[in-house]
């Protein structure tokens, strides 16, 4: 039994590599990346506006600085919820490896956990309280 339950501590340290490397430095990178090439385009678009004196061709180059900010942050913003995306199927992943690894000492019941509507969230929260926790689920809130 001890050596199931050292896989435990193995599949944290994993989840915690994953998270570093493949999110938290993808999402850094891709963001540093963005921010430069907007960067870039705002101060050409600066310098030009700096030497224009055509009312006409000023008011098309602040339209056009005001929209590089505006899709540099709905880009930003994509990026991020994409990290995010990436964490919540990698944190599942994770939980779901340590409850497969746990049927050795707690088995599975035969029926589902949750209901087919739930969330794998919601699936995997009910299987966790259901298998692991000695006090009666009633007292559990749920996230």
């Amino acid at each position: 039994m001890g050596q199931h339950i050292e896989i435990y501590p193995l599949e944290a340290d994993s989840f915690e590599a994953d998270v570093r490397v493949l999110i938290q430095n993808t999402l850094r990178a891709a963001l540093d990346q963005l921010s430069g090439a907007a960067q870039a385009e705002l101060t050409a678009i600066e310098t030009t506006l700096k030497k224009t004196t055509d009312d006409e061709a000023q008011e098309h180059l602040v339209d056009e600085h005001v929209d590089v900010l505006a899709q540099e942050l709905s880009q930003q913003r994509f990026l991020r919820n994409m990290a995010l995306i990436a964490l919540a199927s990698r944190l599942t992943h994770a939980l779901r490896r340590m409850a497969r690894t746990a049927e050795h000492f707690r088995p599975r019941t035969k029926r589902a956990y949750g209901r087919s509507s739930d969330s794998e969230f919601e699936q995997l929260w009910k299987e966790y309280t259901d298998r692991f926790c000695p006090w009666p689920t009633r007292l559990i809130t749920r996230p």
